[in-house]
């Protein structure tokens, strides 16, 4: 038994990827992360294709590899919820550091 996405996967129209760029930038706008750091830049499914999202401009935006990754096929107010949590993990973490040095 083999496994089949329920949906095809298909390469972006060029009008639509540079619809995106020209509106988006060429920097991730989950973290901010442009092409002068290593690694690609890739086009984001809002709502994933597996979910039924389209590929349409408005569907679409410009993630880095690990954001892209990290979002997966989950929902966008999902994945910003958690990566807040991470954000704010973060934060306290480095306040008690800050803290202990004193």
């Amino acid at each position: 038994m083999s496994f089949k996405p329920p949906y095809k996967r298909r390469k972006v129209p060029e009008y639509i990827r540079a619809e995106v760029v020209a509106r988006d930038g060429v920097h991730c706008v989950y973290c901010g992360k442009g092409p002068l750091h290593k690694g690609k830049l890739y086009l984001d499914h809002i709502v994933a294709g597996s979910r039924g999202g389209q590929t349409t401009p408005a569907n679409l935006t410009v993630s880095c590899g690990p954001c892209n990754m990290r979002k997966s096929a989950r929902e966008l107010n999902h994945y910003i919820e958690q990566r807040l949590l991470e954000i704010d993990r973060e934060r306290r973490t480095l306040e008690a550091l800050l803290l202990s040095t004193r």
